[in-house]
């Protein structure tokens, strides 16, 4: 294994034990929350997230994925790139906010419909700017520092959020609250350190270069479109099925949202790495994208199949029984995950081979499957369906996204070793299965000894690869 993956191994893997950690507290934050105002409540915060997703794109315009790859390939210009930046989102959000309140002053909505809609855009704001800084730090190779805030931000809202139920005042407006005053702590935080230690930044902000949104927008529209259809569904259950269903959906939404920061994390380390590789020779990054995928492969089909199994567990360990009709929903979320993991893997390949205009059409084309699919499936199944509508679009967008990468940028290879780690899920499952009314722990933590035995027993990788897997602590080499 050469110095470049040993470097992205350790990167993900530095990332992703902080973000284990930062969705522990986040899943052990919604915990408390689901308990105590329940479903119908849970549903409007749920509501409220799904709008903020969908204002911090809108707001970014696609500049946060943007900046990274350009300020990777010529980092002597992070502080001209910071100041046009900031500009440019700030003359955005400006429309952005213009525009909410003139919705909010010509529709006749409920009020608590209205306070959702403010909560969100304050909350969009403020993560939209802290996205913007983020990008500056990976770009630069500072991936300890995307854990950090992560983790600073998961530990702050458990803290208030404990703090509000003991002294009886958790709802779902002082919830709001609490994720709007921590985004912006985050963002202040985070903005000190970026222009204090590593892009150094100057005022008077220059006039605006829109030549930058004419780059961008495709990032934009590719992201807007992906989370329109990973927020579409939420907002239909919302309307048809009431906040009850919602709040079923949002608690493995919840689990959900934290195994995406899994892909976001090895996006981070990938995307950088990847926009790099592409200035090298073409055998090279063909390399790399191979082996990272087969890797990918060998993570995903044991955390899919033994989450299945789990879910029902998962479910009721975490949220209580009075969640346990959200168990079947769990299942499809696993699949759905999968999907979107690798979706996710050839997104960013495509991406760095500054291929976002295919992005773009495929996120579109999902948008459109996402509301053939969902709506039919919410009406008929509730919050299942949902999930399954969500399956269906990760699959489509899976799909699409693997045969363009295949076609246009890099001929993918398949692995004949994959039998193996499909061998080993398989003995994963059958112990899984044996253990069944067994504690969720000891079934965890029996299926995992299972895998990673089955794994070695089948000589899945070289002795090369685990002394490398194990010198990656010891060595420690910046992409």
């Amino acid at each position: 294994m050469s110095t470049a993956l040993k470097s992205i191994v350790k990167n993900t893997v530095y990332l992703n034990i902080s973000t284990v950690i930062s969705r522990l507290l986040a899943i052990i934050t919604s915990a408390i929350i689901a308990r105590h105002i329940g479903q119908t409540q849970f549903g409007q915060f749920t509501v409220f997230i799904s709008l903020s997703n969908i204002l911090v794109i809108l707001s970014d315009f696609g500049m946060s994925p943007y900046v990274i790859g350009e300020v990777a390939r010529k980092k002597d210009d992070s502080s001209n790139w910071l100041k046009q930046i900031l500009t440019l989102k700030t003359i955005i959000y400006a429309f952005i906010v213009i525009s909410i309140v003139i919705l909010i002053l010509t529709l006749h909505i409920a009020i608590y419909n209205k306070l959702i809609i403010i909560a969100s855009a304050i909350y969009a704001s403020g993560r939209s700017y802290f996205m913007v800084f983020d990008s500056f730090f990976n770009a630069h190779g500072y991936f300890f520092f995307s854990a950090l805030w992560e983790f600073f931000f998961a530990f702050f809202v458990l803290i208030l959020i404990t703090t509000l139920y003991f002294i009886g005042l958790l709802n779902i407006q002082s919830t709001n609250a609490v994720y709007c005053i921590s985004i912006y702590l985050l963002f202040l935080i985070s903005f000190l350190k970026l222009t204090k230690s590593i892009v150094p930044l100057k005022w008077p902000l220059p006039s605006p270069n829109y030549s930058i949104i004419h780059e961008s927008h495709h990032y934009m529209l590719a992201a807007l479109a992906g989370v329109i259809f990973a927020n579409t569904d939420i907002l239909f259950l919302r309307w048809l099925k009431g906040p009850a269903e919602t709040g079923y959906y949002g608690v493995v939404l919840t689990i959900f949202t934290g195994m995406l920061f899994i892909i976001s994390n090895i996006n981070k380390v990938l995307y950088p790495f990847f926009s790099m590789l592409n200035e090298k020779p073409v055998e090279t990054f063909r390399h790399y994208v191979n082996k990272i995928f087969w890797f990918s492969i060998v993570f995903l089909l044991p955390f899919t199949a033994g989450g299945i199994i789990l879910s029902q567990q998962i479910v009721t360990f975490i949220y209580g029984n009075q969640y346990l009709p959200a168990s079947k929903t769990m299942a499809f979320i696993f699949v759905a995950f999968a999907f979107q993991f690798l979706g996710s893997f050839f997104v960013t390949v495509m991406q760095s081979a500054r291929s976002q205009r295919f992005i773009a059409r495929i996120n579109w084309a999902a948008v459109l499957i996402t509301f053939l699919a969902a709506v039919p499936l919410i009406v008929y199944f509730g919050h299942t369906g949902a999930a399954v509508g969500r399956s269906v679009t990760n699959f489509f967008i899976l799909t699409c996204c693997c045969l363009v990468v295949h076609m246009k940028i890099t001929p993918l290879k398949l692995n004949l070793s994959l039998f193996k780690p499909i061998a080993a899920t398989v003995l994963m499952v059958v112990v899984l299965k044996l253990l069944t009314g067994h504690n969720l722990f000891l079934r965890f933590f029996a299926g995992f000894i299972v895998y990673c035995a089955s794994l070695v027993a089948l000589k899945t990788f070289t002795i090369y690869e685990y002394k490398t897997f194990i010198n990656i602590f010891f060595k420690r080499r910046a992409i």
